[in-house]
C-alpha cells in the first residue's frame, strides 16, 4: 500500500492514495510520514504564515491589530458574552431580591419583637426564602419549550441564550438546592432560639417539637425532601440508566409548587403591629403564573402529539443505526430542528429527544437513532430488529411499508410512535450566517443532515435568497461504515458541482485492521480493473491508433491506463465513495480554522461554526472558535 501526506502539523492526519482506488499515479516519494514531521505541503500552510498573512491583510486594510485586552474582551463577548451577562444579571437579581428582603426583616420596626428573639437569622432565613420563591417562578419559563422556540425567532435571542434554557435550568435548581440550604439552616437557629426563649413557661416547645411538628417545620421538610429525590434523579448517571425514575420523580414539582405556596400560610413570624400575620402566603405571587403558562404548554404538547402518525418506513444502518421515517399530517419544521419521540407500547411516559434529519421540502419526518440504551434497544427491537449471541445488530425482515399499504405476507405490526415538536435549536441559525462550518462527530451528524438537504433542495428549486454563500462539512467517525448512513446525500451533494459552495471534508479516527484494509483494497482494485477493461475494450474498438504486435496482443501506453481509471469514475474515495478524500487521524482544527481566518476575512462576512458530538471536541472547537473570532454554537438536548 502506498500512501501520501496531506496535512503537515504536529498532529498528523494521513490519506489513502493507493492508485486502484484513487485513479492517481503514486511515486516511490508516497512514503506514510509519521505525526511530529515538519514537513508542510504548500496548500496548507504552516500556523506561522497564517497568522503573518492575518497580520499583513490588516495592514492592506490600513487596520492595525487590536490591542491585547481589547482582542480578548471582543473573543469572549462574541461567544460567552450573552450568556455570562444574562447569568450576572440574574445573580446580580438574586443578591438584591436577598438584601432588600434581609433589610426589611433586619432594619423594620414592625419586626422588634422578632428580631430580638431570632435575631440576625430571621433576615437570612427570609431573604433565602424571597430567593427561593423568585428562582421556583422561574424556573418553569426555562422549560416550556414551545415559548422559547417562538422567542428564540425574534431580535431577542441575540441578547438571551435561548440554546442554553437546559443549562439555565440547572443552574436555577442548584441556586434553590442552595437558598433552602441557608433557609433551613436559618430556621433551624431560629427554632433553637424560641426553644430557649420560651424555657420554664407554659408555651415552652423544644426546637425538635418545632422542626418537625409545626406547619413550617413539618412543610418545609416535606419540601426538603421532594427536592432532593427530584435532584438526585436528575443526576446524569442516574437520568440516563432509569429515565422512568428521573420523569416520575421531577413530575413531583407539582407537590413541591403546592406545599410552597402552603409553606408560608402559618404566621411563624409575627409583626409587632396589624395585620400581624398576613393574610396569605406570598409563595404564590411569584409561582401560580409560572405553573399556569407551563400547564398550558404541556395542554398543547399532548394535543399535537396525540395526532395520528404512521411509520412508512425503517432503513438500516451501519454501526447499530436506525432511520425511522414517519408520516405525519400538518407537520412544518425547520432544517436543523429536533422533536421529542414516544412509543407507547415502550413506556408511555418516555420522551426522547431526536434532530430531524429530513428535509422541509419532504412529504415525512426522519430520525436517525443510535442503538445505545435500553429504551432505543427496545424500540428497535419493536420495529423488527434484534441482537443475535454475538451483539451484532441485525435486521429480522425487510419493514418497508407505505402509509396505506403494508406488504402481503408480513406478520408483523409496526408501533404507534407520538412526535412533540418541532422545536428550535442552533443549527437553524446557519441559514443566518455567510459561512457556516458544520461539524458533526459520529451520530451528532444528525443536525446536519436536514441542513444539507435544505441546500440540495434550494439548489435543486431556488425559491428564495439564502444569506449563506459557503459551507464547510466535517464529519468526524471511528468507525469507516458510519460514513454510509448519509453516503446518498453527500454524493448526490457533490454531483451538483457546489464545489464553490460546498466543501466536505471526512475523517476517519478509527484504526482499519488488516482485513477491512484488504477488504477495501480488493474491492477498489476490481472495480478498477473491471472499469479500465470496460473502456479499454472501448478504446480498442474506437482507436484507429492501436497497435498489435506480432502475436496479436495490443499494447497500450500507461498513460491509457491512467485515463481508464479517471474516466471510469474512479477518482472517488474507498472509504465514502465521494470525489472529496478521506483523512485519516485526528483533525487540527486549530490549522483548519486559521486556514478559513485566511480565507474569509471579517470583511467578507462571520463565520458560523455549528457542532454537535461529545463535551472534549466540543470544547476544543470552542477554544479554536474563540481564537479566530468565529461564533460558537452547541447542540443541547
Amino acid at each position: 500500500m502506498e500512501t501520501g501526506q496531506q496535512q503537515g502539523s504536529s498532529n498528523q492526519v494521513w490519506q489513502l492514495h493507493d492508485p486502484s482506488i484513487r485513479g492517481t499515479q503514486a511515486t516511490a516519494s508516497d512514503t506514510l510520514k509519521p505525526p511530529g514531521s515538519n514537513t508542510v505541503l504548500p496548500h496548507s500552510p504552516s500556523q506561522r504564515s497564517i497568522e503573518k498573512a492575518i497580520a499583513q491583510k490588516f495592514a492592506t486594510l490600513g487596520v492595525h491589530p487590536k490591542t491585547t485586552w481589547r482582542t480578548r474582551l471582543d473573543q469572549f463577548m462574541l461567544n460567552e458574552g450573552p450568556r455570562a451577562l444574562f447569568l450576572c444579571f440574574w445573580g446580580l437579581l438574586q443578591l438584591l431580591i436577598f438584601y432588600l428582603s434581609f433589610e426589611i426583616y433586619n432594619r423594620s420596626t414592625h419586626y422588634t419583637q422578632a428580631r430580638s428573639v431570632l435575631g440576625i437569622t430571621l433576615g437570612i432565613s427570609r431573604g433565602a426564602a424571597a430567593v427561593i420563591n423568585f428562582d421556583c417562578g422561574l424556573i418553569l419559563f426555562s422549560v416550556c419549550r414551545n415559548l422559547i422556540s417562538l422567542l428564540r425567532s425574534t431580535f431577542l435571542n441575540s441578547i438571551v441564550p435561548f440554546d442554553k434554557s437546559i443549562m439555565f435550568h440547572k443552574a436555577v435548581a442548584w441556586s434553590i438546592v442552595l437558598f433552602s440550604a441557608i433557609h433551613s439552616v436559618g430556621h433551624y437557629v431560629n427554632y433553637y432560639r424560641m426553644e430557649k426563649q420560651t424555657e420554664g413557661t407554659e408555651n415552652h416547645k423544644s426546637a425538635q417539637h418545632l422542626a418537625i411538628f409545626s406547619g413550617p417545620g413539618f412543610t418545609g421538610h416535606v419540601l426538603v425532601l421532594i427536592l432532593f429525590l427530584m435532584v438526585t434523579s436528575s443526576v446524569e448517571r442516574v437520568r440516563r440508566k432509569g429515565f422512568e425514575t428521573f420523569w416520575y420523580t421531577h413530575h413531583l414539582f407539582i407537590l413541591f409548587f403546592i406545599t410552597l405556596m402552603y409553606h408560608g400560610a402559618f404566621c411563624f413570624v409575627r409583626a409587632d403591629t396589624p395585620p400581624y400575620c398576613k393574610s396569605s402566603p406570598g409563595s404564590y405571587k411569584f409561582v401560580l403564573g409560572s405553573l399556569l403558562i407551563y400547564l398550558l404548554e404541556r395542554t398543547i404538547r399532548e394535543i399535537r402529539a396525540r395526532k395520528p402518525t404512521a411509520i412508512s418506513k425503517i432503513v438500516l444502518h451501519p454501526s447499530k443505526v436506525v432511520e425511522v421515517q414517519v408520516m405525519k399530517d400538518n407537520f412544518r419544521a425547520k432544517a436543523g430542528q429536533y422533536i421529542f419521540l414516544n412509543c407507547p407500547d415502550i413506556s408511555r411516559f418516555e420522551w426522547h429527544p431526536f434532530t430531524i434529519t429530513s428535509a422541509p421540502e419532504e412529504d415525512y419526518v426522519s430520525v436517525h437513532i443510535r442503538i445505545v440504551g435500553d429504551w432505543t434497544t427496545s424500540f428497535a427491537r419493536r420495529l423488527g430488529c434484534s441482537f443475535d449471541d454475538e451483539q451484532q445488530f441485525w435486521i429480522e425482515e425487510l419493514m418497508s411499508r407505505t402509509r396505506h399499504n403494508v406488504p402481503s405476507g408480513s406478520t408483523m405490526t409496526l408501533p404507534r410512535v407520538l412526535l412533540d415538536g418541532p422545536y428550535g435549536s442552533p443549527s437553524e441559525d446557519a441559514f443566518n450566517y455567510e459561512i457556516a462550518v458544520l461539524v458533526g462527530a459520529g451520530i451528532g451528524v444528525t443536525p446536519f443532515a436536514s441542513v444539507l438537504k435544505h441546500i440540495w433542495y434550494s439548489v435543486m428549486q431556488p425559491t428564495k435568497i439564502i444569506t449563506l454563500r459557503k459551507v464547510y462539512f466535517l464529519w468526524v467517525c471511528r468507525d469507516r461504515d458510519a460514513f454510509e448512513w448519509f453516503q446518498d446525500l453527500l454524493i448526490a451533494l457533490e454531483e451538483q458541482n457546489l464545489s464553490d459552495f460546498l466543501e466536505i471534508r471526512s475523517y476517519l479516527t478509527g484504526e482499519l485492521g488488516a482485513d477491512e484494509l484488504n477488504t477495501i483494497l480488493m474491492e477498489a482494485r476490481a472495480a478498477a480493473a473491471a472499469a479500465a477493461s470496460r473502456h479499454l475494450q472501448h478504446k480498442q474498438r474506437s482507436d484507429s491508433k492501436e497497435k498489435a504486435d506480432s502475436s496479436g496482443n495490443t499494447h497500450f501506453h500507461q498513460t491509457d491506463v491512467h485515463d481508464a481509471l479517471s474516466e471510469s469514475g474512479l477518482d472517488r474515495d474507498a472509504i465514502t465513495g465521494l470525489r472529496s478524500p478521506t483523512y485519516y487521524g485526528r483533525p487540527n482544527f486549530d490549522k483548519i480554522f486559521g486556514e478559513l481566518a485566511q480565507a474569509h476575512p471579517p470583511e467578507q462576512g462571520q463565520v458560523g461554526v455549528f457542532f454537535c458530538g461529545p463535551k472534549p471536541l466540543g470544547k476544543t472547537l470552542h477554544r479554536c472558535a474563540k481564537k479566530y473570532d468565529f461564533k460558537f454554537h452547541k447542540e443541547n438536548f
